[in-house]
């Protein structure tokens, strides 16, 4: 049976896929010898175009040839064709060689296998698929997480097994001839650099690493061959550059730990209270820069980071006290990264009302960035505080965010200006409580309530809060003067807003004349989820006296809501259906209780 297989491109990630689709095709020639050209361009659009074996014009598949980078090979695998009546079985198949068997297996790629003849297999299908999860290797957010991505760590492997390549001429070319037939990795080892094309500036990093099959199907028309009906042993490939990005964390910490065990620490949304600090991370990428192909010098001349914060968001500090700034290109929490000097290196300009700052390099600090010897990141580390801005609304869920941009250029470009549309956000909870009574009270708001937090040492500690309005309170921020005993208004309704996710302890200090306190504090307990979108997952009220008591209300704005109701000598919990159920079987138990030590009593005396 005739074997059919065609090559795609993934342009989203720059990554050579395998031929995995079929038409009627020759069988491979195994006493051929293969070779791989590969043509570095930066382009503007992202476009380039598929080999087809022969040489095109530049002018078609870039814009700016590179000259100078290195890239190496490095053969993973063998091919196999196999012919078989079976559908099933009848394909392209590579058998992969046992060191890169374990490397990836080390880094936890799974890869489908195929038996074929006693040994293991993987069709194009999955080779492709180990590259991409190589790419997106790190936590779930890919390529610039704050830790080694998988593009570097496959860079890293081909660097130091791999072949290295002729370096790119003025054309941005490099041939390697009189290969094997198999399965190649390619890599680009050598660094990146600035370009100006005359109108804008480019700046970018290495190409993520691709595989190459040698030999290939051909995309396009050649001659009288369709595309996908012969075999092209002589492979040409545009790698091209990847534009620098910049990325915004958040450095979990107190409830959010447990959402950041598995993504190095980091989250993207947090939720926290009034008056608490996040922690962010900003990662942005410092390409290595390398002379020119005409030997001009390159070198970095600005470098300017600009973080606009929402108003519920402030910063306090701008001294080398609250920022740390690193150089390199370990993982943020990792040891190597080198420590840039506040004032020398770098200097800070807050923003007005502490809404955000300007970082700027210093020329000290960009001196130090040409002197690196491979891309690396610069790691920007604050608190801010959230303020009382970010709960100014009842009723709705309530968020704040930011925006952040990067200002570079380098002596060969003009200044190009970077930004991310990742939406880090922090939220806020709030907890709706209707205090009422077995009959109508003139003024409710007579009665008041302490609340206290448990904290993570399993202790509950008192809060104060700042009045808005009757019956509306936030949690006391910095500077406020809160108070520890608050009143719902005259109707029993009383807001809380500004909470984290926890639990939190009610007290009745007061009550209307003619009724009971409260005989034991009602717990609320707020439960998020991960990834946080500002809504409740689950939230619950509970009593000594009584079992937890789920709410149903206002979860999907972030709300808690529920009632208390008091009569002259019982109190209970409402939330409505199932609650009061749960409770009336409570109320019973106990007067069959009280009348059976009643009857104990009477037997007793008699």
């Amino acid at each position: 049976m005739i074997i059919k297989k065609l090559l795609i491109f993934l342009l989203a990630i720059m990554m050579v896929s395998l031929p995995v689709s079929a038409k009627e095709i020759s069988i491979i020639d195994e006493n051929q010898t293969g070779s791989i050209t590969l043509y570095k361009l930066i382009s503007k659009d992202g476009s380039f175009k598929d080999g087809t074996g022969y040489e095109q014009n530049i002018d078609d598949v870039g814009n700016e040839p590179l000259a100078g980078v290195t890239f190496k090979y490095l053969k993973v695998g063998e091919i196999k064709q196999v012919e078989n009546d079976d559908k099933d079985i009848s394909g392209l198949y590579y058998l992969l060689n046992e060191d890169f068997k374990s490397w990836i297996n080390e880094n936890n790629i799974a890869v489908n296998y195929t038996m074929i003849d006693d040994l293991e297999y993987v069709t194009a299908e999955n080779v492709n698929k180990i590259m991409k999860d190589l790419n997106t290797l790190t936590a779930n957010y890919g390529n610039d997480d704050g830790t080694t991505s998988g593009n570097e760590l496959v860079n890293n492997y081909v660097n130091t097994y791999g072949v290295a390549m002729p370096t790119t001429d003025s054309n941005g070319k490099s041939k390697v001839e009189g290969l094997d037939l198999g399965l190649y990795l390619i890599a680009e080892v050598a660094s990146s650099w600035s370009v100006n094309d005359g109108t804008s500036a480019n700046i970018a990093k290495k190409s993520r690493p691709f595989f190459i099959s040698l030999p290939m199907t051909n995309l396009t028309s050649i001659g009288e061959h369709s595309a996908g009906s012969m075999w092209q042993y002589d492979v040409v490939a545009y790698p091209k550059s990847e534009m620098i990005s910049i990325r915004k964390d958040i450095i979990a910490d107190g409830n959010d730990e447990i959402d950041g065990m598995n993504t190095n620490g980091l989250v993207q949304k947090t939720d926290k209270s009034i008056g608490d600090n996040i922690t962010f991370l900003l990662t942005m990428d410092v390409p290595m820069l390398q002379p020119m192909s005409e030997g001009i010098s390159n070198t970095n001349r600005k470098y300017m980071i600009k973080d606009i914060l929402s108003e519920g968001l402030t910063i306090d500090d701008f001294s080398e006290n609250n920022f740390e700034v690193m150089l390199g290109n370990a993982s943020y929490n990792g040891q190597g990264n080198n420590l840039l000097e506040f004032d020398v290196d770098y200097k800070i300009d807050g923003l007005k009302d502490g809404n955000g700052f300007i970082l700027t390099m210093s020329k000290e600090g960009l001196a130090k960035f040409d002197l690196i010897s491979a891309d690396s990141k610069l790691y920007v580390r604050y608190k801010a505080r959230l303020n009382a801005f970010s709960c100014q609304e009842s009723g709705n869920i309530k968020e704040e965010s930011n925006a952040y941009t990067l200002t570079y250029g380098t002596s060969t470009s003009a200044d190009a200006e970077f930004s991310s549309n990742q939406d880090i956000r922090a939220y806020t909870y709030e907890i709706n409580l209707k205090k009422s009574f077995a009959h109508e009270v003139d003024d409710i708001s007579l009665v008041e309530f302490k609340i206290s937090y448990k904290e993570l040492d399993d202790k509950y500690h008192n809060l104060k809060f700042v009045k808005e309005a009757d019956g509306i309170y936030h949690l006391e921020d910095k500077n406020e003067n809160g108070i520890e005993n608050i009143n719902p208004d005259k109707k029993g309704n009383l807001v809380i807003k500004g909470l984290d996710d926890g639990t939190y302890e009610f007290k009745e200090t007061k009550t209307v004349p003619g009724f009971n306190l409260l005989r034991d504090p009602i717990y609320v307990t707020l439960s998020k989820d991960y990834p946080e979108d500002g809504t409740l997952k689950q939230a619950t009220i509970q009593s000594n006296a009584n079992e937890k008591i789920e709410l149903n209300k206002g979860l999907d704005k972030g709300i808690a809501i529920f009632e208390i109701r008091n009569n002259e000598t019982i109190n209970a919990l409402h939330t409505g259906g199932e609650g009061w159920s749960i409770i009336f079987g409570i109320l019973g138990f106990g007067i069959l209780a009280i009348g059976s030590v009643f009857v104990l009593k009477a037997r007793k005396s008699k």
